[in-house]
């Protein structure tokens, strides 16, 4: 009997001890909550150089250039909505405030332009490379080498929304934007509406 009870007695000692040592280390009072993984960079747009040697893309971090054949990384910049230039020595972006143009070789920061009140959503350089168009709230359009504004667009009021498009004649002397469920096309020169199409 006194070997069954030191047993019985051996057995519930090992028992507390293993629930006071569990209870200090593996089931902690405070327990840390799990670590959420990062959630994956969402890629928003992708445009290529005119060269086809080299890629920009647009996401959560920003804008990058990569190499088309290498896929090595070759620039990052800030905005989003990438645009190349005609002959792809330059790269616009836009940003909150408006775009910034960068040199697409070294990333060097060339215009920083004030765009439309609010999000700028898309950009588009003209043929020639020689001026930017800005969509968002309104559409701007400037000088590329300058920086100075040239025109300021807007739709009527009855177009809700944003303006996600905008777009230049091949031969670059009329402008479209798309918002809401219109059309509108500008003379490039003078901002002079010409149609709207619904």
């Amino acid at each position: 009997m006194s070997v069954i009870r030191r047993m019985v007695s051996s057995y519930f000692l090992a028992l507390a001890a293993v629930v006071v040592l569990a209870g200090r280390s593996v089931w902690p009072q405070n327990p840390r909550p799990p670590i959420a993984a990062a959630a994956p960079l969402s890629i928003v747009s992708v445009a290529w150089s005119p060269d086809g040697k080299r890629l920009a893309t647009e996401s959560d971090d920003g804008a990058k250039v990569w190499d088309a054949e290498t896929g090595k990384e070759l620039l990052t910049v800030t905005g989003d909505s990438v645009a190349w230039n005609s002959d792809g020595t330059r790269l616009a972006t836009a940003t909150r405030e408006g775009a910034k143009v960068w040199d697409a070789e070294t990333g060097q920061e060339l215009l920083t332009l004030s765009g439309p009140r609010g999000w700028v959503e898309t950009l588009a350089w003209s043929p020639d490379g020689k001026r930017l168009a800005a969509a968002g709230s309104a559409v701007k359009v400037w000088d590329a080498e300058t920086g100075q504004e040239l025109l300021a667009l807007s739709h009527s009021l009855t177009d809700i929304g944003l303006s996600h498009s905008v777009a230049w004649s091949p031969d670059g002397k009329r402008l479209a934007a798309g918002r809401g469920a219109s059309v509108k096309v500008w003379e490039a020169e003078t901002g002079k509406e010409l149609v709207t199409v619904r």
